[in-house]
């Protein structure tokens, strides 16, 4: 049986467990904020697309949820620029989905018009350089799969924004449906580091006299909390997180040395540190300033392959899963 647009997109969010959306209404996503009404969904309106954009940041920071953001075109797709900024840098899941100038009207000087053509700005290539991915769908029947790549494309590996752009005409057109209720699409389990590796950054863990671990937000996996605070426990080894890092963190822990680049006991404890054990940490240019590098051994796990030795030279590096790594230390204390 076909059905229209909006009412796939309003029924495909529900089933991927979407409780809240936020956002500002407008004529070209007017139609699809119609449909959420029939859903289980709340609406979260706000005075501006800006604010929306970083309310739902907040939101997926809290929950470790994606979240959803309506939008419609022209300026209220290009105020996602800013927070769509911060959540690419701090790797935050959302999904932007904006409406767009009817396309028998692209072109033409429409009201809020965001094709790129005429005098119009493209508001596409706008959010293009601050997100994953930024996709314009071409059919009514291209709406449901670019929908399920986008969710995918957002929670998936280093998580981010997606911006999905649908022209207003689409929505009130009945497509057949090939959705099943399921999530097997999509598997947002990072792939574990390998046994060789993983040995490698332990034993020399466990060779260094006086070693630090440093956490920072690329540590961002499920239940990774308990798992670092209970390796810690273990390991009996001080440790420390950049700004971002400190949600996974106990930082009223006896061997916590602080919080931010600019810790004074993480500074001081580097003068004698050997080992530093870097856990998803986009360490800044100037963090080691007039330090001696040749005597700490500098060891990178992060799930993103693209960060290893951004900011300076490692030893030793894994990409993959952090608590794949975690889950194979000795239960056994440092000396």
């Amino acid at each position: 049986m076909k059905r229209k647009v909006r009412d796939i997109v309003a029924n495909i969010l529900q089933d991927q467990g979407v409780k809240h959306i936020f956002g500002h209404t407008g004529d070209n996503i007017l139609a699809m904020w119609q449909s959420i009404k029939n859903t289980t969904i709340n609406p979260i309106f706000n005075k501006t697309e800006f604010g929306a954009a970083f309310m739902a940041d907040g939101y997926s920071r809290t929950t470790e949820k994606l979240s959803v953001i309506l939008t419609t075109g022209g300026p209220g797709a290009t105020n996602l620029a800013t927070p769509f900024a911060t959540a690419y840098l701090d790797s935050i899941p959302l999904l932007a989905i904006s409406g767009a100038t009817v396309t028998s009207d692209v072109g033409k000087n429409a009201f809020q018009e965001g094709s790129g053509r005429g005098r119009s700005i493209e508001q596409r290539l706008c959010l293009k350089a601050v997100c994953k991915s930024a996709m314009l769908a071409s059919s009514p029947e291209a709406v449901e799969a670019m929908l399920l790549d986008g969710i995918r494309e957002a929670c998936t590996g280093r998580p981010g924004p997606v911006y999905i752009e649908v022209p207003s005409d689409f929505w009130d057109i009945k497509v057949n449906s090939n959705y099943k209720p399921n999530h097997l699409y999509r598997n947002p389990t990072l792939p574990e580091v390998n046994h060789i590796e993983s040995q490698i950054i332990i034993n020399q863990l466990y060779k260094s006299s006086h070693p630090l671990m440093m956490v920072g937000e690329g540590v961002s996996e499920k239940n990774i909390g308990d798992t670092l605070m209970q390796c810690i426990d273990t390991l009996q080894i001080p440790f420390c997180a950049s700004p971002l890092g400190k949600n996974y963190v106990d930082e009223f822990h006896d061997l916590h040395l602080g919080s931010g680049y600019e810790s004074k006991d993480v500074h001081f404890y580097l003068e004698k540190c050997d080992y530093l054990l870097l856990l998803g940490v986009r360490l800044q240019p100037d963090f080691f300033k007039d330090k001696n590098l040749s005597s700490i051994t500098l060891v990178q796990v992060d799930n993103d392959r693209l960060e290893i030795g951004r900011s300076f030279p490692v030893n030793f590096s894994a990409v993959g899963s952090i608590a794949s790594v975690l889950k194979k230390i000795p239960k056994n204390a440092h000396k």
